[in-house]
């Protein structure tokens, strides 16, 4: 039942390199020859005379740049993309609907319960944005 596992020094995950010394040397090299992989690819369209400055310094911005600034983020950061702050939100869903009902001056009131009747609840978020309508 037990699979051997092989054990190896680098992989590619989503795009980035990972080795087993966790160095970013090998990445870094990586990401500048596929810039000049996609630089090699386009040439013709950069060395031509029909298109402008302008619309080579786009396809730069579009072609090269990204290529080879995929991730970097990650590497001089050392952060993790996508991670929020710990601890609570400043404003939870239900903290934005209890002060929206202070505002019609019902704070008193068991919104959960009054959201299960579909007219009342409808008619107090009329309320609540007839008020906030200038």
């Amino acid at each position: 039942m037990w699979h051997r596992v092989e054990g190896v020094a680098e992989f590619i995950y989503l795009g980035t390199l990972i080795s087993d010394d966790n160095s970013v040397e090998k990445e870094i090299q990586r990401r500048i020859l596929a810039g000049n992989r996609s630089y090699f690819a386009a040439i013709s369209l950069f060395r031509s005379q029909h298109l402008s400055r302008d619309t080579k310094i786009v396809l730069y911005k579009t072609l090269i740049r990204p290529v080879v600034l995929y991730g970097v983020y990650r590497v001089l950061v050392g952060k993790p993309e996508g991670r929020r702050p710990l601890g609570r939100p400043r404003h939870r869903w239900v903290d934005n609907i209890m002060m929206n009902l202070q505002e019609v001056g019902r704070g008193y009131m068991d919104w959960n319960g009054l959201a299960q009747d579909r007219d009342r609840w409808r008619k107090l978020v009329s309320a609540v944005m007839n008020i906030r309508v200038p």
